[in-house]
């Protein structure tokens, strides 16, 4: 899964994304200037991608907010975390193909720009 999660960090770089390590063994961190960072992790045969949100709502509130998100997303799901983190996550499954990795970023972006328009993110999130 390593050959995945390098050829994967090498797409996000062409992207614009800076890679570090997350935390050692625990996969990778990718950071973009003008988009939201993921962290990148191996997982049951191909890449768990996720993006944590700090929350400012109760836990009703925000899975009221993830319930709408969820009905338009498209690749990403959106749950609240036990640690109370709001999270956007998808998985991407091996092998690696450049054209189905792109398609599968820009599903992403949409998604997220889902959330970044809806009424309700500037009320729950931080």
């Amino acid at each position: 899964m390593i050959d995945l999660l390098n050829q994967v960090a090498e797409h996000l770089q062409y992207l614009g994304y800076s890679i570090e390590a997350h935390t050692p063994g625990e996969g990778l961190r990718a950071d973009h200037k003008q988009r939201y960072g993921v962290i990148l992790k191996s997982f049951q045969n191909g890449l768990l991608l996720r993006t944590y949100f700090d929350t400012r709502a109760d836990a009703s509130q925000m899975s009221l907010f993830a319930n709408t998100l969820n009905q338009e997303a498209v690749v990403a799901r959106f749950l609240l975390a036990k640690d109370g983190f709001f999270v956007m996550e998808g998985w991407y499954a091996a092998p690696y193909d450049r054209a189905g990795f792109a398609n599968f970023m820009e599903a992403w972006q949409q998604d997220a720009l889902t959330l970044t328009r809806s009424p309700m993110a500037s009320e729950v999130l931080e």
